[in-house]
């Protein structure tokens, strides 16, 4: 949520490698819990690190695949980007926030050869769901490499193709 580590961190990133083809936003945090016991320090942590960060990064990355002819942004939303429950709501709200600059996105990027996408992963089997309240179901959640897999799928998806969004959901027990 840094401006100036995000400019740091393309800039080196350009300077090493040439230039920037691929950008995955997958920094994210979770937190806040039912809405009328979110303080106001725990929403603004979440919309920062969540959805202004996804803004920064996905900004200097547009910017530099200007300046290639084309690339591909992925950002890391969630199922809670495209549905809300109790005690999510700063979470969902910096999700849905991250949905809404990816498709403006997508719409700025069409004609520059720039794709943007949102994947949305729901219940992966990391830190966020680890640290998750006790009523969250962990069993059967997501392989993080089954999110890594579909970053690579549209990361290589041909050049006259674009999905715009990706929801990954968990098998569910009984199926």
């Amino acid at each position: 949520a840094d401006e100036s580590q995000v400019d740091r961190l393309f800039s080196e990133t350009v300077r090493q490698c040439g230039r920037l083809d691929i950008l995955v936003n997958n920094a994210g945090i979770g937190g806040g819990g039912r809405l009328i016991d979110t303080s106001t320090g725990t929403f603004d942590r979440i919309l920062n690190t969540n959805l202004r960060g996804t803004f920064l990064c996905a900004r200097a990355g547009f910017r530099q695949m200007l300046q290639n002819g084309g690339g591909v942004i992925l950002n890391m939303s969630s199922v809670a980007g495209v549905q809300a429950w109790a005690g999510t709501g700063a979470y969902s709200a910096s999700k849905h926030g991250v949905m809404a600059l990816t498709k403006a996105m997508a719409d700025e990027g069409r004609h520059h050869k720039i794709k943007v996408c949102a994947i949305c992963p729901g219940g992966v089997a990391d830190e966020l769901v680890d640290a998750s309240p006790d009523d969250i179901e962990r069993s059967g959640a997501i392989s993080p490499f089954d999110v890594a897999e579909t970053c690579v799928y549209l990361a290589t998806l041909g050049p006259n193709s674009i999905v715009q969004q990706i929801v990954i959901d968990r098998m569910m027990a009984d199926w």
